[in-house]
């Protein structure tokens, strides 16, 4: 019956060339519609995924959280990361938690970095000496400083490849040279390099000396 079967519908296919061939046409191009979507939305998903994971998906920013001043009648909010309630033993306590691979304490300030004549309007950030290995950093010129560096709360810095050409130009090796920071000196001791053009604009000190320098012990 099988064979029967077979023969009859190879019978009515070729009594129906036009028809057949319009069938088979319509499915091969659906099939192939549905193919060429499921493939690129998994190509689409990949690239999108390795653009995030680039971009950082393993990084956690921890902030002090918002408060309020002024009391129940003013309730004036300060803004996210406002409070000054987190602390180094805050950021040891995280780097103890399981998974976590390295951890760097943070304190910003955005203001005027000069060097010699020129001057640049752009953020220090504070942090510690595992802060290049986390976000993926190589050094064009010296190195990062070093954990003797922020135990001493040394007046040294690394400078991102952007906030080099603005403040000595292009092509300059910095390294040993100085900056200042609200009329502070700073020794330079590196020019670091990444993908993270933010960063590249910014300038990096011991977190223990931006903290002496702004006269707070808070991160």
């Amino acid at each position: 019956m099988f064979a029967i079967h077979i023969r009859i519908a190879l019978d009515a296919l070729a009594a129906h060339k036009l028809r057949t061939a319009l069938t088979t046409l319509g499915m091969t191009i659906g099939v192939g519609a549905v193919v060429t979507i499921v493939a690129l939305g998994a190509g689409a998903r990949h690239t999108v995924s390795e653009d995030v994971r680039s971009a950082g998906t393993n990084l956690i920013r921890v902030d002090a959280g918002n408060f309020t001043r002024g009391g129940e009648e003013s309730n004036i909010a300060s803004g996210l990361g406002a409070a000054s309630t987190l602390t180094v033993e805050d950021a040891d306590a995280i780097g103890q938690i399981a998974g976590v691979k390295s951890y760097a304490a943070g304190v910003k300030l955005r203001g005027w970095v000069a060097a010699g004549t020129a001057r640049v309007y752009t953020q220090v950030l504070g942090t510690d000496v595992a802060f290049p290995v986390m976000n993926g950093w190589s050094f064009r010129r010296g190195r990062f400083f070093t954990s003797s560096d922020v135990s001493d709360a040394a007046a040294v810095a690394v400078v991102g490849s952007v906030a080099r050409d603005q403040l000595f130009g292009p092509d300059v090796n910095p390294v040993g040279r100085e900056i200042r920071i609200r009329d502070v000196p700073f020794r330079i001791t590196g020019l670091a390099a990444g993908s993270d053009d933010d960063q590249m604009e910014m300038v990096f000190v011991p977190y223990t000396a931006l903290q002496r320098l702004l006269g707070i012990g808070h991160l």
